[in-house]
């Protein structure tokens, strides 16, 4: 339905942590990291991808997108390698869609992405 579907959509564009990385220029808009490095996806590429956004001081942004279109299919595990990132060692990673942190000590990101869903 398109309501539930728009519902959804009100949610991200609504985003203040969301629309705070948005206007946030370190020098580029955000790049497909999936065209660049296949790596950093670990399943069906043709419906998963990664970008990625520097923002200041150092700091990256992440968007893990999974387009798939049949949303009683089962989520799609991402990967991502901390080192495809040029980074090593622990790292914060904050969600902007529920507010959690946590320590990364390990040398990846690993998200599941319902289909039409985004971490």
């Amino acid at each position: 339905c398109w309501l539930i579907a728009m519902a959804g959509l009100t949610s991200i564009l609504t985003n203040p942590a969301a629309i705070a990385i948005n206007q946030q220029y370190a020098g580029n808009a955000g790049d497909l990291l999936t065209e660049f490095n296949s790596s950093a996806v670990s399943t069906r590429t043709e419906e998963l991808e990664v970008w990625l956004k520097p923002l200041p001081e150092g700091r990256v942004a992440l968007a893990l997108l999974n387009r798939g279109a049949d949303r009683t299919a089962a989520a799609s595990t991402i990967t991502v390698e901390l080192g495809d990132l040029g980074m090593s060692g622990p790292a914060l990673v904050e969600s902007v869609w529920d507010a959690t942190r946590e320590v990364l000590e390990g040398g990846q990101i690993v998200r599941d992405v319902p289909p039409s869903g985004v971490a």
